[in-house]
């Protein structure tokens, strides 16, 4: 009975024992569920960090600082031991004070101006009751903002675009002109300020006188592109008569420019004239070959109105003549030869002055056939070189205008 009795109370003692071990053991740990260093604060939610992105590259970095501020503020609330103290709580509330205030100074509000006219306004005055009455609501007052005019407007003008595409890839001025009709011409004309703008940099006549043309067709009594139609008239004109004086020359020089680099380029220079050439077939031997090259060199001279002679240069003897004791003022034909090329024949043998320039080489043959190079050389009539330089200034003058005008017209283009 004894031992029994003695085994009994250390059972109880063990239980009660352990079970304030288990007690123990579930508040350290709920101790160190709640203890700080159980879940760490990440770097991206720290106070100075968020901050800093307030206040660089707006508006993205706002933007950023402010999604970041709003997940620390959660992360607070779940995790009470990272609530801000009361001193931080007053900087950050300076700060974003601060910054609401340089934000506003930076960009001040401008009121809205309403569009209303001045006798609705003074309707709208009259009729207004006292000021302890309640106010309109807001949706009938406010009017409409300009961001809307803005993309009502943008809509609008795509739309009169690409009616106005459509009309210009016709391939008929008529059609073309016909469809552009339909459109309201201060679209139409936005779309040409920027259409013309690169065949005007590039003198392009044909796209000019294609879109040109639908234009005063489609809008015959237009305001806005009268200026710029009256140039381009002009420039028609001028392009005209530049065609005509170099088609003057083109057969003869090769063109205007050609013409009046070789009527610069003549010289006055002396000749001693010998013979006129002829073909192979006008010197041979034979009679009756010889007589049918002549025919055809006649022939060949009428046609081309070009004639070519033999000549050398010009020398004399007077300084041997001196030395051996009398004057000799006679002159002589030199060691030189050429070629002289006209469009008249000359009269007789013997020195001649003309103006000419250097045209080339010939090569000439002889009965027994040798042939020598030499140079040839162009003859010009003194009143043809005038008339090429008069001429010139004419066409230079004009090249020189069509330019001005074409500055003018993306002038009137983009100031209109």
């Amino acid at each position: 009975m004894r031992d029994e009795q003695t085994k009994g109370p250390p059972s109880a003692e063990l239980e009660e024992s352990t079970e304030k071990v288990n007690a123990s053991r579930n508040r350290s740990v709920e101790i160190q569920d709640m203890h700080p260093s159980a879940v760490k604060l990440p770097f991206f939610l720290r106070w100075p960090l968020i901050l800093v992105l307030l206040f660089i590259v707006p508006p993205y970095g706002t933007i950023a600082g402010l999604i970041l501020a709003v997940i620390r503020l959660v992360f607070s609330h779940k995790h009470p031991e990272y609530k801000l103290k009361m001193r931080t709580k007053v900087i950050i509330s300076v700060l974003c004070a601060a910054f609401v205030a340089w934000s506003m100074t930076l960009e001040p509000s401008e009121p809205s101006v309403s569009a209303e006219s001045p006798s609705s306004i003074q309707s709208t005055q009259d009729s207004v009751p006292p000021a302890d009455t309640q106010t309109a609501p807001a949706s009938e007052a406010a009017p409409v903002s300009d961001d809307a005019q803005a993309e009502g407007k943008a809509k609008e003008r795509e739309k009169a675009y690409k009616k106005i595409e459509k009309a210009l890839k016709k391939e008929e001025v008529e059609k073309a002109a016909k469809a552009l009709a339909k459109i309201d011409e201060a679209w139409s004309f936005s779309y040409y300020q920027d259409l013309l703008q690169d065949p005007i940099a590039d003198h392009d006549t044909d796209q000019l006188q294609k879109y040109l043309s639908i234009y005063r067709q489609s809008y015959p009594n237009t305001d806005k592109m009268h200026k710029v139609l009256a140039a381009w008239d002009e420039i028609c004109a001028n392009g005209t008569a530049i065609d005509e004086l170099d088609a003057k020359y083109r057969s003869p020089y090769g063109g205007m420019e050609d013409a009046n680099r070789k009527a610069e380029s003549a010289e006055e220079r002396m000749f001693y004239v010998q013979y006129k050439l002829k073909s192979t077939m006008a010197n041979s031997d034979n009679d009756i070959i010889s007589a049918i090259g002549e025919a055809i060199d006649s022939l060949q001279e009428s046609a081309n109105e070009e004639y070519e002679y033999l000549a050398n240069n010009v020398t004399n003897n007077l300084m041997p003549s001196l030395v051996m004791g009398y004057v000799d003022l006679n002159v002589y034909a030199g060691d030189e030869r050429y070629v002289l090329a006209c469009d008249k024949p000359f009269s007789q043998s013997g020195v001649t002055t003309v103006y000419a320039y250097e045209n080339g080489t010939r090569t000439l043959s002889t009965t027994d056939g040798f042939e020598q190079e030499v140079p040839c050389y162009q003859v010009v009539d003194a009143a043809v070189i005038d008339t090429v330089r008069a001429d010139y200034e004419k066409y230079s003058l004009l090249i020189m205008r069509n330019a001005e005008l074409y500055e003018q017209m993306k002038h009137d283009l983009t100031e209109a």
